[in-house]
């Protein structure tokens, strides 16, 4: 998928307002590390919510706000990474 797109589908699911420029430098400057400490925990925020996706979509788009605030990322940033690091995690 193109990259400008992945922006387009994080901000969608995010209500982010960052440009495709911010969301692609604020990506690439989180460590391995954040991710391998922060993805974990959104995957079980995700898992906790356990209701059907129709439903579970309000309290996901809620708990990515709460975690981006604690550790100070965009929303869409998070959505990002954790996108990408489901990809070589499930």
């Amino acid at each position: 998928m193109a990259l400008n797109k992945q922006a387009e589908i994080a901000r969608r699911m995010t209500g982010s307002k960052l440009s495709n420029q911010e969301l692609f430098t604020m990506v690439g400057s989180i460590s391995e590390e954040a991710k391998e400490k922060i993805c974990p925990e959104i995957d079980k925020m995700i898992k906790d919510i356990s209701l059907p996706l129709d439903k579970a979509y309000p309290a996901v788009m809620v708990g990515f706000y709460k975690m981006s605030v604690h550790y100070n990322i965009d929303s869409a940033v998070l959505f990002w990474i954790y996108m990408e690091w489901l990809k070589h995690n499930k």
